[in-house]
């Protein structure tokens, strides 16, 4: 086996496993919304509270390998693919793709580090500090 075909092999597993770490991320921020979407989806994690702040934090961590960070092989796998048929814009593609999975797997970072706090401090304010 050449290093081509352990690479294709390595991207196809790192992306099979990105699928169970997504799945539970998205369990866990619906638990953090307590099971209402429109919540979830509205952006109004920081009204949930308490309880919600630990599901938070673990559902943004594993949103960093779910969604982002395992997805990387996968990018520079296809790249490498069909580089013959592209040119320049399969490595623009490419280029742009890593920026994506860089950014976002920063910015979960950071939601997953500062989310919970400001979650729980939310939740003990007074209404008119809120």
């Amino acid at each position: 086996m050449n290093s081509s075909e352990r690479f294709r092999r390595l991207a196809g597993a790192a992306t099979l496993l990105a699928i169970p770490f997504s799945l539970g991320s998205s369990g866990l921020l619906m638990a953090a919304a307590g099971g209402d979407n429109q919540l979830l989806l509205s952006g109004l994690l920081v009204g949930i509270g308490v309880r919600g702040a630990a599901f938070f934090r673990w559902g943004m961590l594993l949103d960093v390998l779910g969604y982002y960070l395992l997805l990387a092989p996968l990018a520079l796998y296809l790249r490498e693919r069909f580089k013959g048929q592209g040119g320049s814009f399969v490595t623009l593609y490419t280029l742009c793709g890593l920026a994506y999975i860089l950014i976002g797997a920063m910015g979960a970072i950071i939601l997953a580090a500062v989310g919970p706090d400001l979650m729980r401090e939310y939740a003990l304010a007074q209404e008119p500090q809120r």
